[in-house]
């Protein structure tokens, strides 16, 4: 387990190997195949986390870092993220030859272009490469670019040229993305290691190590709503924490709270998908795990995949044949959360009507849409806690839930 910034990172002990491995080779020149790792992760999987962890470690070895982490806002702003990463080196740009010095100048807006006339492309990835190549003579560097999926294109494109060409030279390249956003050239051409989720034991740990600690049923709840997601397994236990009622409940909507954290990550790209895709990741949400059959049962729209393909885009589910999956636990639990309380109303209706012939999962969902005490359906839910008494389901029967809305139903 690695120590780092008065914290030990858990569970990670393979990507920090392979970090680490990633400077080795900048010892030893050891080529491109080695000097260059791109890292994916969904959200809070902590890849920023080990970013931080190669800054410190390179530096402690002596090298120069060079950072850059892109921006949602500035994807449309050419060699954002490159002006961002090469700017300590500037000072030096008086060393290059004056066509490469210009090209470079005129592309970070530092010069004016010489008539109409734009700066040749080649002529870009040339002078960044002879910046880069002159630095490291003198001291080994390694560049890291953090949430390259918002790289701008021609960023984008000046740093591949840059990689493919580290052979001898003291450079090596660490590029952190969400995996469903990495830029292609980055995935065809190089190595790439995901992280992956936390495995049991490393997710126990790390919640063992909070103020806090949860214990019993709460901390199940975390562990299923988690999936091994380090910020998730941290933001659930100090949201549990300060609300130990939101780990009470056992229906398959009803979720831990999310703190407003987590609900910014998860839940960023809802307000911008269209009002179809929205309510079918509503649907989704509030069925339930791998419950897909019943969205598309409450709406045809469900069954269409352009409805989806927003969705999938903003890497909130994961297209499968016959089959629209939610990426993480916590996805539907942002969805679920971010909607009204009349809007999520209206999914456990449109539910409950589609599956007049289960009476347990219909009498559910009619629970969960009812907003007082209400005999008939609390008739429902009594007559689906005795089927499951009489097929020896006793834990079914002991969590059927009461006829009254999810506990985490917050005004809007």
């Amino acid at each position: 387990m690695e120590s780092f910034g008065g914290s030990e990172i858990v569970g990670r002990e393979r990507e920090l190997a392979r970090i680490a491995g990633v400077l080795d080779a900048v010892d030893s020149r050891a080529g491109v195949r080695a000097q260059v790792l791109v890292l994916t992760a969904e959200p809070g999987a902590g890849k920023s986390t080990l970013v931080d962890w190669a800054a410190a470690r390179a530096a402690g070895r002596g090298f120069q870092v060079l950072r850059a982490r892109a921006g949602e806002g500035e994807e449309g702003f050419g060699f954002a993220g490159l002006h961002q990463l090469l700017r300590p080196l500037l000072g030096e740009a008086d060393r290059l030859s004056a066509p490469q010095r210009e090209a470079l100048l005129v592309a970070f807006g530092q010069q004016a272009a010489a008539g109409d006339r734009q700066p040749d492309p080649l002529l870009i990835r040339y002078a960044v490469l002879s910046l880069l190549s002159d630095a490291a003579t003198g001291r080994r560097l390694l560049l890291l670019v953090d949430d390259a999926q918002w790289l701008d294109q021609g960023s984008v494109e000046v740093l591949a040229f840059l990689a493919r060409r580290l052979d001898g030279e003291a450079i090596g390249v660490l590029l952190a993305a969400r995996e469903e956003g990495l830029p292609g050239q980055f995935d065809r051409e190089f190595a790439v290691l995901a992280v992956t989720p936390l495995d049991r034991a490393a997710a126990g740990l790390l919640l063992d190590r909070q103020p806090q600690p949860p214990r019993g049923r709460a901390r199940l709840r975390i562990f299923e709503q988690a999936s091994g997601n380090p910020l998730a397994l941290t933001e659930l236990a100090r949201a549990v924490a300060r609300e130990p009622g939101g780990a009470k409940g056992a229906d398959a909507a009803e979720s831990l709270p999310l703190t407003a954290r987590l609900e910014r990550i998860f839940a960023a790209d809802l307000a911008g998908l269209p009002q179809r895709t929205r309510q079918v990741l509503l649907l989704a949400a509030a069925a339930g795990p791998a419950q897909f059959s019943e969205v598309l049962r409450a709406t045809p729209d469900a069954g269409d995949p352009q409805v989806w393909l927003p969705a999938e885009r903003a890497g909130l589910v994961r297209l499968e044949p016959g089959q629209a999956r939610l990426r993480h636990p916590l996805v539907r639990s942002a969805v679920y959360q971010a909607a009204s309380f009349e809007e999520r109303r209206a999914a456990h209706q449109a539910l409950a009507e589609a599956l007049v012939d289960d009476p347990d999962r219909h009498a559910w969902h009619l629970a969960a849409a009812t907003l007082g005490p209400d005999e008939e359906v609390a008739g429902a839910l009594a007559a689906g806690a005795e089927r499951a008494r009489r097929r020896g389901g006793y834990a079914d029967a002991a969590d059927t839930p009461p006829p009254r809305p999810p506990s985490n139903v917050r005004p809007h």
